[in-house]
């Protein structure tokens, strides 16, 4: 059985300082909105910031008023602001809020009890320790060894995860015949990085990304718009030429029909017939 997380929604200590917070306060009825921001953010929180339109209203607004008990018109005018600040995306049916995942803390529920175990023992051992809390104190000391050691296994084993991730995507491309690397670079390995992070692309994505550019370069290389080879650097870490986007998001939306995954893609702009 998978361990239970808890989720909480971190605002930094200038969070009503921001441009775009201050800017929402002042529009009629800007309180309102940004509690129903706030309202609207600790509903991502568990979907990494994703908010999933289900259908059970007509529309996506009138879907979180009935899921927030907030008024349709207030969520409307909402969405229409977080859209003209770049504070929300979309992908197929569902909106991303996409300061949200560094707003987001977490743990299991084993890291809570630990933490609760740890606050109150701080509160019993003082100066003055019994010989019966010395012993639990050294119990506790070799059970502490013990569980470091099974974190250490842990991150040994995530970062053979990650090697095996990067190796796989090279090899990838390397059979895909498009340019020949001699080596795994760390800069390859950054590339990836940051399309994992800021397009939550997943090996099996960024394979068809490779695929797609591919294919793109060869019914484009005898026409007037061909397309660059790019090196696998490039595709997954460079930014567009005079662009925010990556090089590989021009792929995105054809990896999201194949897959019919529940990703986003920065810089989508909402459909207001979903609103």
């Amino acid at each position: 059985m998978a361990e239970k997380q808890y989720y909480w929604l971190k605002l930094q200590n200038d969070f009503f300082k921001q441009k775009e917070i201050k800017k929402l306060r002042r529009i009629a009825g800007g309180d309102t909105l940004t509690i129903i921001y706030l309202k609207i953010a600790l509903l991502s929180l568990e979907n990494d910031g994703i908010l999933i339109f289900e259908g059970i209203e007509d529309t996506f607004s009138s879907e979180l008023s009935l899921e927030l008990d907030e008024p349709d018109e207030d969520i409307q005018m909402l969405l229409s602001f977080l859209q003209r600040n770049k504070m929300i995306e979309q992908k197929g049916e569902d909106f991303y809020l996409n300061r949200i995942p560094e707003m987001t803390g977490k743990e299991t529920g084993a890291a809570k009890r630990m933490r609760l175990s740890r606050q109150r023992n701080n509160g019993i051992i003082c100066n003055n320790v019994t010989p019966v809390l010395q012993s639990v104190t050294q119990s506790k000391s070799k059970s502490k060894s013990k569980s470091k050691s099974i974190e250490k296994d842990t991150e040994k084993d995530t970062e053979k995860e990650k090697d095996n991730k990067y190796n796989v995507l090279f090899d990838f491309y390397i059979e895909a015949d498009l340019i020949h690397h001699k080596t795994l670079t760390p800069a390859i390995k950054k590339a990836i990085d940051i399309a994992e992070k800021e397009l939550m692309l997943d090996v099996e994505q960024m394979k068809r990304i490779i695929d797609r550019h591919k294919k793109k370069t060869e019914e484009t290389k005898n026409t007037d718009f061909k397309t660059k080879v790019r090196t696998l650097a490039e595709l997954f870490g460079q930014k567009k030429y005079m662009s925010s986007s990556l090089i590989c998001s021009d792929y995105i939306d054809e990896v999201w029909e194949d897959t019919k995954k529940k990703n986003v893609n920065n810089g989508v702009i909402i459909n207001p017939d979903h609103l």
